[in-house]
């Protein structure tokens, strides 16, 4: 079980953005009060990441069907928007 766990994770720390998966585990982990809130917190998210250097990256390394070579670094490429759960507690309800 070990084997095919590690083979997993090399993959994933591989071929994806650090700031996109920290993005993703936010959302999970402070989802909004709504479907709508939870739409506005997502659309924010996609908006950010794709104006990153990462989000070009996948893009381009899609296109040219390669794996990419994300370059984000979760202490320097978040946003002052993230952690954004002050922002959903100090939303009218």
């Amino acid at each position: 079980m070990y084997p095919a766990a590690k083979a997993l994770a090399d993959e994933l720390a591989a071929s994806t953005s650090q700031t996109s998966i920290a993005f993703t585990k936010s959302l999970l982990q402070h989802p909004g009060e709504s479907i709508e809130e939870n739409h506005l917190l997502d659309s924010r998210v996609m908006k950010i990441t794709a104006a990153s250097k990462d989000g070009e990256e996948g893009i381009r390394s899609f296109l040219e069907k390669r794996t990419p070579k994300f370059v984000g670094v979760l202490s320097r490429d978040l946003t002052d928007w993230f952690p954004w759960v002050s922002y959903v507690q100090s939303m009218p309800r």
